[in-house]
């Protein structure tokens, strides 16, 4: 059986779309790959992970001497950004500029704070999302990277989440486990939990319930 490893930026659309498939559940029912039904979201990934994935080319008979068009349809992914202060308010920003990929910049409005907009290419794996800044002040810009997020039940899923929510800064050296675990006790004490400092479960579930995902 082939298999396949997965690495940083794989989720579950792309990978059907890079194998040609129109639709994620031929990775997700193949029998190898069941702890994945199982999950709060399959789509998701961890580095590391390994699935199998059987390529089955299909076949068509068509007639000669004619011309013929073959569509193939390809597995369909969604950007979802919801904006909010830091105290978990939706902005009022209403029009922002979204680049996908290399592509042009785009207007694009915002439905109290969110953005929702189907991607072209599911493998679209970057996008800068920019807001005009309000009051003269300058554009508010942020690089994304589409696809990276990982399991809220990895250590690495969890504290990309802590980073999206504004709670952590990339930080190196040996002030990065002080830096983690003062940003999980932050949002341990902003959300009423016990201040552990550590991932625990009832930290993970906060985590997930207010990152959306």
């Amino acid at each position: 059986m082939p298999r396949y490893l997965v690495k940083a930026g794989d989720h579950l659309v792309a990978l059907a779309a890079r194998m040609g498939f129109d639709d994620p559940k031929r990775i997700l029912e193949h029998p190898d790959n069941a702890g994945l039904k199982g999950r709060k979201n399959p789509a998701l990934l961890d580095p590391g992970e390994e699935l199998t994935i059987e390529a089955k080319p299909k076949e068509v008979s068509l007639p000669t001497g004619q011309t013929h068009k073959i569509v193939v349809q390809a597995p369909k992914a969604k950007l979802k950004v919801a904006l909010k202060t830091f105290r978990g308010a939706a902005t009022q920003a209403t029009e922002a500029q979204l680049t996908l990929g290399g592509g042009a910049a785009e207007a694009v409005s915002l439905d109290g704070g969110a953005l929702e907009k189907p991607l072209p290419d599911p493998l679209v794996d970057r996008a800068v999302l920019a807001v005009k800044g309000a009051d003269g002040r300058p554009d508010l810009r942020w690089k994304l990277r589409l696809g990276h997020l990982g399991r809220i039940e990895s250590d690495d899923g969890a504290l990309a989440r802590l980073r999206n929510l504004g709670y952590l800064r990339s930080v190196s050296g040996d002030a990065e486990p002080r830096e983690r675990r003062s940003a999980i006790e932050e949002f341990q004490a902003d959300n009423k939990l016990t201040l552990s400092g550590e991932l625990d479960d009832a930290t993970r579930a906060k985590l997930e319930e207010i990152h959306g995902c």
